[in-house]
């Protein structure tokens, strides 16, 4: 998955506009970022395979740092 694919499908998963969803933004500005968002990108990172850890899951701040959780599973 590249991406910026996975930037949109996170889009679905918050109902939010793509271009609010960047990797310089901080999730928590967003209205519709809540705990219920966490859990489906949770889950979109067990899709695509990431082995993620829930402590760093709920560290992340922005969302370039969900994308470097994703790691290699990005191109």
């Amino acid at each position: 998955m590249k991406k910026d694919e996975f930037l949109a499908e996170i889009a679905v998963l918050l109902n939010e506009d793509p271009k609010n969803v960047r990797p310089e933004v901080e999730m928590e500005e967003l209205a519709s970022w809540d705990s219920a968002g966490l859990l489906g990108i949770a889950t979109l990172l067990d899709e695509i395979g990431v082995k993620w850890d829930p402590d760093v899951l709920w560290e992340c701040k922005t969302f370039q740092d969900l994308i470097s959780v994703a790691g290699d599973k990005l191109e």
